[in-house]
C-alpha cells in the first residue's frame, strides 16, 4: 500500500467512541449492554458506520475478548448470554466502518447476577461423638460452583428409616455442627446444602452414622421365677424393649438372695441365654430375684424384685426334746416332743408318727399317726404291764417322712394289788 493510499485510509477512519456505555446484569448468565453514538455529523466525509462491536471477557483473564456484532447504525443495545454465573466481566464497545474498527470505549467491569450454588458442600463428614450426639463438618462448595455469596448452610438429619421429616438446622458463619439430643445407639441420615440469597443449592449425598452405645435405660422384661425342686428355682426373662437397649446387649446379671437376709447374696453373669437354673438353694425357703442387662458400656437398671419359695421336702432332722414316761393309771406311755429346728423342717409339718414295740421283740413296730403340726404329745395305751418298750417319733410334711429320733426306752407300770385286811 502506497503512502497516498494510507493517507486516504486514515482520512476515512473515524475516531469517535460510543458514549453512555452501560452494562446491566439480566440473569446469572446474561447481561444487556447499551450505548449511544452522537457523532454522526463529525464523521469524515464518506465514512459510514456499518455497526458496533461489543467486546467482553472474564476480568483478569488472559483470553482474547469475545466479540458480539450489532449490524447497522440504528441498534444501540445487545444482550450477551452464556456467561458464567456471578462472575466479573470486562466490557467495551466500538463502532466500525467498512475500513475497520474505531476506538473502543473505556472498559466497564460488571458482575453477572447471583444464582443458587450448583454443587453441594465438599468434604462432608459425620462422626458420632457420644450416645446422643453426632459431630458434622463440611467445606463450602468449590469456588466455581458457588454462583454467589454463600450466606449459610442447611443441615438435614433424621432417624434412618423414619417417615418423620426430620430436623433442619440453619447454620451461619460455621462449618461444623454438633447435633445433640439424639436417640442412643440409633442410625441417623444426614445431608447438607449451601445457599445464597437466591436460594438453596443441591443436597449433598446422604451420610449415615450411628450414635454411640450407652447403658440400657430399662431393665429386662417378663421376669419369671418358678420353683423347680426343693433346692432349685428356674428364672427366665426377655431383653429390655428395643428402644431402651442403647447398644448391643452382651449379657445379663442375675442377683438372688434369701428374703430378708442381710448377706450380699449371689450374682451370676449370663450370656447367650435368657434362663438360669439357680441350684443348691435352701429347702422351702423364699428367695428374691432381680436381673439387669448390660452393654459394653455398663449395667442398665435392675428389674423389680420378684420372690418365690423353693418346694417342700421331707424334714432333714427329727423332732427335738423327745421324752417318754410310763403312766401308772393306764399302764401306758406318754410321749412328748418339740418340732424339728426351723431350718430343718423343709416345709410345713403336718403331723408326726410315733413308733413303739417291746424291747428285744422281733415283732413289727406299731405306728400311731398324730395329725397336725401343733399336737406335741400322745399317750400310747393297750400295752403290757411292767414291760420295756422302745419308742421313736418323726415329723412329716406333704412330701414325706423325716428321720426318726433316737430310741427311747421306758417300762410300763406294775399292777399293784390291794390286800384285804
Amino acid at each position: 500500500m502506497t503512502n497516498q493510499s494510507l493517507l486516504e485510509l486514515k482520512h476515512h477512519m473515524h475516531k469517535k467512541v460510543p458514549t453512555n456505555f452501560n452494562v446491566t446484569p439480566l440473569t446469572p448468565k446474561s447481561v444487556r449492554a447499551s450505548w449511544e453514538f452522537t457523532s454522526w455529523d463529525s464523521l469524515p466525509l464518506g465514512v459510514v458506520i456499518r455497526g458496533f462491536k461489543l467486546l467482553y471477557r472474564l476480568r483478569n483473564s488472559s483470553n482474547l475478548f469475545g466479540t458480539a456484532i450489532v449490524w447497522g447504525n440504528s441498534t444501540f443495545s445487545k444482550n450477551i448470554s452464556g456467561l458464567e454465573k456471578y462472575a466479573e466481566y470486562e466490557f467495551k464497545a466500538l463502532a466500525f466502518t467498512a475500513n475497520g474498527d474505531g476506538p473502543s470505549s473505556s472498559v466497564l467491569v460488571v458482575r453477572t447476577d447471583e444464582d443458587v450454588p450448583s454443587l453441594a458442600p465438599a468434604n462432608f463428614i459425620v462422626a458420632s461423638q457420644t450416645s446422643t450426639s453426632i459431630l458434622v463438618s463440611w467445606q463450602p462448595p468449590p469456588i466455581h460452583s458457588r454462583n454467589g455469596i454463600i450466606i449459610g448452610f442447611k443441615l438435614f438429619y433424621k432417624r434412618k428409616g423414619s417417615s418423620h421429616s426430620g430436623y433442619t438446622v440453619y447454620i451461619h458463619n460455621a462449618l461444623t455442627y454438633n447435633a445433640t439430643g439424639l436417640l442412643k445407639y440409633t442410625e441417623y441420615e444426614l445431608q447438607v446444602l449451601a445457599f445464597t440469597k437466591i436460594g438453596d443449592g443441591p443436597n449433598s449425598s446422604v451420610l449415615t452414622t450411628r450414635t454411640r452405645q450407652d447403658v440400657p435405660s430399662q431393665a429386662p422384661v417378663n421376669l419369671r421365677v418358678v420353683s423347680k425342686t426343693s433346692t432349685s428355682i428356674i428364672v427366665s426373662w426377655q431383653p429390655p424393649p428395643l428402644d431402651s437397649r442403647n447398644g448391643i446387649i452382651i449379657g445379663f446379671k442375675l442377683f438372688y438372695k434369701r428374703k430378708a437376709s442381710t448377706d450380699l447374696g449371689h450374682t451370676v453373669n449370663i450370656s447367650n441365654t435368657l434362663t438360669h437354673n439357680a441350684i443348691r438353694l435352701l429347702k422351702y425357703t423364699e428367695y428374691e430375684f432381680q436381673v439387669l442387662a448390660f452393654t459394653q458400656i455398663g449395667n442398665g437398671p435392675s428389674s423389680s424384685v420378684l420372690a418365690t419359695r423353693t418346694k417342700q421336702d421331707v424334714p432333714s432332722r427329727a423332732p427335738v426334746n423327745f421324752t417318754v414316761a410310763s403312766q401308772n393309771s393306764t399302764h401306758g406311755i406318754l410321749a412328748s416332743w418339740q418340732l424339728p429346728p426351723t431350718n430343718s423342717r423343709n416345709g410345713i409339718i403336718i403331723g408326726f408318727k410315733l413308733f413303739h414295740k417291746r424291747k428285744g421283740s422281733a415283732e413289727s413296730e406299731n405306728t400311731v399317726v398324730v395329725q397336725g403340726g401343733t399336737t406335741l404329745r400322745k399317750s400310747i395305751t393297750g400295752l403290757l404291764k411292767y414291760t420295756e418298750y422302745e419308742v421313736q417319733v418323726l415329723a412329716f410334711t406333704a412330701v414325706g417322712d423325716g428321720p426318726k429320733t433316737l430310741i427311747k426306752t421306758v417300762r410300763t407300770a406294775r399292777e399293784f394289788c390291794k390286800w384285804n385286811e
